[in-house]
């Protein structure tokens, strides 16, 4: 069984990578860990946090250059670099609700609020002759999915299939 890697040691490499804005080779990162890791256990490390998507790579052989993920649009973020660091992944700027909606998301099962079914409506509903949503709310969806150029038909579409 393979050893785990932990992740303080992988948020280091991480961490070290941030150092160097055009990139840096195994040789600069390894001289920057001082030797604390050796040269191909450091390449197999890389080689995991490429495949993590944490960093990227250019380049090959010799000519590999390591480098942050490249994260572009407007972003607000409420964290400091190292908590994004150390969780890893990308970061995809959200509205307020989309933030709230992550949130209870990502809570672990045992503390989220158990959901049911409204079984009279299950029993109820039939495909195709009732609908869960208001006819305006399926109008307003319907357009949303049409290019400007057609929302002018879209309506009298929408029309024609009620």
């Amino acid at each position: 069984m393979p050893k785990q890697i932990s992740q303080n040691d992988l948020d280091i490499i991480v961490k070290v990578v941030s150092t160097y804005p055009n990139g840096g080779g195994v040789e600069q990162i390894h001289s920057a860990l001082e030797g604390k890791v050796p040269r191909r256990t450091l390449q197999r490390r890389l080689a995991l946090l490429v495949e993590q998507q944490r960093l990227i790579v250019k380049g090959r052989a010799r000519a590999s250059r390591y480098h942050l993920p490249v994260i572009t649009g407007e972003t607000h973020l409420r964290e400091t670099f190292e908590k994004q660091v150390a969780r890893g992944g990308f970061h995809i700027p959200l509205s307020l609700q989309g933030e709230e909606i992550r949130k209870v998301v990502r809570k672990p099962i045992q503390s989220r609020d158990p959901v049911g079914y409204n079984r009279a409506f299950l029993d109820s509903y039939q495909p195709n002759s009732t609908f869960y949503l208001s006819t305006e709310i399926r109008q307003r969806l319907y357009e949303l999915g049409r290019s400007p150029e057609q929302r002018g038909q879209a309506f009298r579409c929408f029309l024609l299939l009620m």
